[in-house]
C-alpha cells in the first residue's frame, strides 16, 4: 500500500450514514457548494428484491420457490401501480419463474421491454468477486449478457453485486471488458462518496455506484401495511438530508425492508407516498425507478463536470471475515474444479484441432454453468445450512461439484487414445515449460523409464520435462519405484535451497534459513493452533478479534509421533499428534530435494463446534508488505496498512507472499485454503472455523465434524528469480498435469508459448474462433511474446465477447502490448466451426434423476422470507 493510502486511512472520517471520506479532489469553493443542502435532490428508490438463490436457509429447489414467487408479486405491483418499477438480477431466478410460471415469463419480458422492470446484473447471478479466479467471474459475465441477449432480447450494463463483503482491483478491468457501464456496491465503500470511479493497475476505470443504506432503504415504504404518517415521511426526508453528500445531485437509494424483500404492502403505495412527499418537498422528484434511470439522470452531470467524484485504485476493505475461512470444504472443492475445468477445455480445444477428438461445447457450457451456481455468495462464502451443500431430495453443491469432475475426467481419458498400457500421456496446462515435482498413479509393478521416481503413500513422485501448454508422452517399464528409507530425524534437514531444525518432540520448525544467503526466514513455524471467542456464541460470519479470542487447544509444546524418510527425491516428515483427540492430526511435511517448494499436507478429524483452527508461521524479522492472488491478478499492501485497517482475516487466490526486513521473503500456496492474518511477525494460515448450527438450523458441513483436508506450501526466497516466480508456481501448484495412463505414444510438442510476464488462463472454442486469454503477471508494462503452433489464422484482440477487430500482424509469432495486470483476449479463426451454444432453459438434464422431480415442484405460497410462508 503506497503513503497516499496510508495517509487516507489515518486522515478518514466518519460522516453521515456511515460513510468513510477522504478529503476528496475538490477544490475549496466547490466543496462549500457540494455539501451545501439547501433544498432536497431529486430521489430514485430502486426496489430490490435480495435472496441467496442457490440456497441459504432452504435447499435450491425450495430456495427457487421463494425467488420466483416474491419476484412475481413485485411484478404484480408493478401492474397494480404506475409509479412502482423495479429491478430483478440472477438468471437463475430468471429460469425459476420461467419454469413455474410460463405466461408470468412472458409478462415479465413485456415489463422489461416497456422498462418498468429492468434486468439489471450482467452477470449469471450475483457473485461472490473475492473467492473465485477471475476466468470464472468472466465466464460468468459471458454466460449472464449471452442469456439475456438471446432469451428477453436485451444487453444488461452492470454489475449488480449489493451483497459482497469487499471488492478488488481487477473488477473495473473485468466489468469494462464485458461492456459493462457500472457495477454497484454497498459495503466496504472506501471513497466517501456514492459515486466513485474503480481503477484497476492497467488503468481502466468504470463508474462504481455505491448507494448508502446498502440494499434496505425507505423501510416504512414498503413494509407498513397503512398509508405513511407525516412523521415517517419527515423521518425518510431528515434521512435524505442527513445521508446525501453530493448537494442537489439525484439522490439514489436501493428499496426495500431486508433480504426478500416483497414490494410495498399498503396498498396504496407508493403512489400515496410519493404525491405526498412531492407535496411537502415540491422542489424533490421522488420516483420508484430501475437503475438506468437514475443514471440517465447522473450521467451528463458527470460527463460535463458538474459533479466530480474521486478515483480509487487500491485499498478496499472486507468484512463478515469468517467467509474467508468457514467451510473449507466447499473452497478446496472450488478451487479443484475451476482448475480442473479451464485444464479439460483447454486439453478439448487442442486435441479437437488436433485431432479427432470431438470438442465437448455444450458440456462444457453445462460446467460452467454450474460452476457458476456453486460461485454463489452464500455457497462459496461457505454459509449456508445442510441442505444446501448435501441433501438427499434436492439438487446441491456437491452434486454439481462432480457433475464437473466427471466430465473433466471424461475429457481427459477420451482425449488420448488408448493402447496397452505402455505410455503415459500428459498434458501440462501451463504456459511455461514445466520441471517441478509431479504426482501419478500406476498399476503395481509400473515404473516410468526416463525419470526417477520415489512412492509417496499411494502416489508415485517423480520430476518430468513437460513442454509450455503441450502434450507427450512418457514410456512405462516393469518395476516398482524406490521407497524412502525410514531414519531418526537428522538435526537439521537440508536440499538445495534450504536448512530447517525440526523440532523432534513436537515436530515443529525451530528455524528456517537459506541455504546459499543464510538468511533466517522463519524463528517458529508449522504452530497449529485452535481458539474460541471469549464470548460463547456461534461462529459462522463474523470472527471475534484476536483480543477477543482465547486458546482452547493447541500442539505448542505437545509431544508428538515424529518418522522421518529419506529418499532419492524428497525427504519426508510424518507427524501424528493429539489437539481435542487421540491422534486427531495428521501432518505430511515433503521437503525436495531440489526444489523450493516445502508441501504440507494437513487431516484434522472432528473439530469441536465455535472453534478457529489456524497453523502459524512466525518470521524472524518484521514483515514489511504482502502480496497476495485477486481474481486476475495480485494486490500489494504495507502490512501497516492491514494492521489500520483493522479488517483481521482477509481472502487470498493460491497465493500469499510476504517481504521480510531482512531482504528475504517467503510465499504461501494453497489450495483452496483462502484465508490469511497478519499479526506483526505472524502469519496465521485460516484453516477451519466451526458451527454446529447456521442461524439456528444444521449446519453440515460448518459443523467441524468428520475429517477435514488442507494442502498447502511454502516457498522462501531471497533472489529475485524466485521472487517472480511465486504465481507460477502457485499455478502449478493448483493445475497440475492431466496424466492418463495406457495411452498410445505421443510426441512432444507444444502448441502455445509465452514470454514470462503472462499467465494464460484460458484456451477454447467459440463456433469459427479459437480464443486464448492470458493476463500480465509482473505488475509492469511490457511486450507479450505469443507464438501458437495451432491450426489457426488470423489473429485479432477483443473484449471478453468477442468484440473488436484489431488485428494482430503475424501468423504463428505475435507480439502484443501489456499494461500492468491487463487481461487480453485474442481470437483465431480455425477451419472448422464447433457447435454453438444455445440458452439453458430448464436444469432438469443437469440434476440427477432422483431430484428431478422435486426440482420442479411448485408452492406458490412460498413467499417472503425462508424457511416458511412470509408471517403477517
Amino acid at each position: 500500500m503506497t503513503e497516499k493510502r496510508r495517509t487516507f486511512i489515518k486522515n478518514s472520517v466518519a460522516i453521515a450514514g456511515g460513510l468513510i471520506i477522504n478529503k476528496l479532489p475538490f477544490s475549496k469553493e466547490y466543496s462549500k457548494d457540494f455539501f451545501k443542502h439547501d433544498s432536497l435532490p431529486d430521489v430514485f428508490v430502486v426496489p430490490n428484491m435480495h435472496p441467496a438463490s442457490c440456497g441459504w436457509w432452504v435447499d435450491f429447489s425450495t430456495e427457487r420457490n421463494f425467488c420466483a414467487n416474491n419476484y412475481l408479486a413485485h411484478l404484480d405491483k408493478v401492474k397494480e401501480s404506475l409509479d412502482y418499477n423495479f429491478v430483478i438480477s440472477e438468471v437463475n431466478n430468471m429460469i425459476a419463474i420461467m419454469n413455474f410460471q410460463p405466461q408470468r415469463f412472458e409478462e415479465l419480458k413485456s415489463r422489461i421491454k416497456e422498462e418498468r422492470v429492468e434486468a439489471v446484473n450482467g452477470m449469471f447471478l450475483e457473485l461472490t468477486p473475492n473467492l473465485s479466479g477471475g476466468e470464472a467471474i468472466v465466464r460468468m459475465g459471458i454466460h449472464g449478457i449471452q442469456w439475456q441477449k438471446e432469451v428477453l432480447g436485451i444487453m444488461p450494463r452492470y454489475n449488480w453485486m449489493i451483497d459482497i463483503a469487499g471488492l478488488h482491483e481487477q473488477l473495473a478491468q473485468i466489468g469494462s471488458g464485458l461492456g459493462l457501464v457500472a457495477q454497484v456496491h454497498c459495503r466496504n465503500n472506501v471513497s466517501g462518496s456514492p459515486l466513485y470511479f474503480a481503477e484497476s493497475p492497467d488503468g481502466t476505470k468504470l463508474l462504481t455506484i455505491s448507494p448508502p443504506g446498502c440494499y434496505k432503504s425507505f423501510i416504512d415504504v414498503f413494509l407498513s401495511k397503512i398509508p405513511l404518517s407525516d412523521e415517517q415521511i419527515q423521518k425518510l426526508e431528515e434521512s435524505v438530508n442527513k445521508k446525501n453528500i453530493l448537494g442537489n445531485t439525484p439522490y439514489l437509494t436501493l428499496g426495500g425492508y431486508s433480504d426478500y424483500s416483497l414490494p410495498p404492502k399498503c396498498p396504496e403505495n407508493p403512489t400515496d407516498f410519493i404525491k405526498r412527499w412531492k407535496k411537502r418537498y415540491s422542489e424533490s422528484n421522488m420516483q420508484f425507478s430501475t437503475l438506468s434511470t437514475y443514471l440517465k439522470a447522473i450521467n451528463p452531470k458527470i460527463a460535463s463536470g458538474e459533479i466530480l467524484i474521486p478515483t480509487i485504485k487500491e485499498g478496499w476493505g472486507y468484512s463478515y471475515d469468517a467467509f474467508w475461512v468457514q467451510n473449507p470444504r466447499v473452497k478446496s472443492l472450488y478451487r479443484c474444479s475451476e482448475h480442473g475445468l479451464q485444464t479439460a477445455e483447454m486439453v478439448a480445444a487442442i486435441m479437437s484441432l488436433t485431432s479427432k477428438f470431438k470438442y465437448p461445447s455444450h458440456d462444457l457450457y453445462c460446467a460452467w454453468l454450474q460452476l457458476h451456481l456453486n460461485t454463489d455468495r452464500n455457497t462459496l462464502w461457505g454459509a449456508a445450512t445442510k441442505v444446501v451443500f448435501e441433501d438427499d431430495k434436492s439438487w446441491d453443491v456437491l452434486d454439481r461439484f462432480n457433475w464437473i469432475s466427471a466430465l473433466t475426467n471424461k475429457i481427459r481419458q477420451t482425449a488420448f487414445k488408448k493402447a496397452s498400457g505402455k505410455y503415459l500421456a500428459w498434458f501440462n496446462p501451463v504456459n511455461w515449460e514445466q520441471t517441478g515435482p509431479q504426482y501419478i498413479t500406476l498399476n503395481n509393478g509400473k515404473n516410468l523409464r526416463q525419470y526417477a521416481s520415489q512412492k509417496i503413500g499411494e502416489k508415485i513422485l517423480f520430476f518430468p520435462k513437460l513442454n509450455s501448454l503441450g502434450i507427450g508422452s512418457l514410456e512405462l517399464i516393469e518395476g516398482d519405484p524406490k521407497v524412502a528409507i525410514s531414519l531418526p530425524l537428522p538435526e537439521t534437514v537440508e536440499n538445495d535451497f534450504y536448512i530447517i531444525r525440526i523440532d523432534p518432540l513436537t515436530g515443529e520448525i525451530n528455524n528456517l534459513s537459506l541455504k546459499h544467503s543464510k538468511k533466517v526466514i522463519i524463528t517458529k513455524g508449522a504452530i497449529l493452533c485452535s481458539e474460541k471467542s471469549k464470548i460463547d456464541r456461534p461462529i459462522y460470519h463474523d470472527l471475534p478479534e484476536k483480543k477477543d479470542r482465547e486458546e482452547n487447544a493447541s500442539l505448542k509444546g505437545k509431544i508428538a509421533k515424529i518418522e522421518y524418510f529419506k529418499g532419492d527425491l524428497a525427504q519426508i516428515i510424518k507427524i501424528t499428534a493429539t489437539l481435542y483427540q487421540d491422534n486427531d492430526v495428521q501432518e505430511i511435511i515433503t521437503i525436495y530435494n531440489n526444489h523450493p517448494r516445502i508441501d504440507f499436507n494437513l487431516i484434522l478429524e472432528n473439530l469441536p463446534g465455535r472453534t478457529i483452527t489456524f497453523m502459524d508461521f512466525i518470521s524472524e524479522y518484521g514483515i514489511i508488505n504482502e502480496s497476495r492472488g485477486i481474481p486476475y491478478g495480485f494486490s500489494t499492501e504495507l502490512v501497516e496498512a492491514l494492521s489500520l485497517r483493522g479488517e483481521g482475516v482477509h481472502p487470498v487466490i493460491c497465493w500469499s507472499s510476504y517481504k521480510l526486513r531482512n531482504g528475504a521473503g517467503f510465499a504461501i500456496l494453497d489450495r483452496g485454503v483462502t484465508g490469511r492474518q497478519v499479526t506483526e511477525k505472524t502469519v496465521s494460515v485460516m484453516l477451519n472455523v466451526t458451527s454446529y448450527v447456521y442461524d439456528s438450523l444444521p449446519a453440515g458441513w460448518l459443523s467441524g465434524q468428520g475429517k477435514h483436508h488442507f494442502e498447502f506450501a511454502f516457498v522462501g526466497y531471497y533472489d529475485n528469480e524466485i521472487e517472480t516466480q511465486i504465481q507460477q508456481l502457485a499455478r502449478e501448484f493448483n493445475s497440475p498435469p492431466f496424466f492418463e495412463t495406457s495411452a498410445i505414444k505421443l510426441e512432444n510438442k507444444s502448441f502455445v508459448s509465452t514470454s514470462d510476464n503472462i499467465i494464460i488462463q484460458s484456451i477454447r472454442r467459440v463456433e469459427n474462433e479459437l480464443e486464448i486469454r492470458f493476463v500480465e503477471c509482473r505488475g509492469v508494462k511490457g511486450i507479450a511474446e505469443l507464438q501458437i503452433n495451432l491450426p489457426v489464422t488470423e489473429a485479432r484482440l477483443t473484449n471478453f465477447l468477442g468484440e473488436g477487430d484489431r488485428k494482430l500482424q503475424g501468423s504463428t509469432n505475435y507480439l502484443i502490448p501489456v499494461r500492468p495486470q491487463e487481461i487480453v483476449t485474442v481470437r483465431l479463426k480455425t477451419a472448422t466451426n464447433v457447435k454453438k451454444n444455445h440458452p439453458l432453459l430448464d436444469w432438469s438434464p443437469l440434476v440427477p434423476k432422483n431430484k428431478r422431480k422435486f426440482l420442479m415442484h411448485y408452492d406458490s405460497k412460498l413467499l417472503g422470507h425462508p424457511p416458511g410462508p412470509e408471517s403477517e
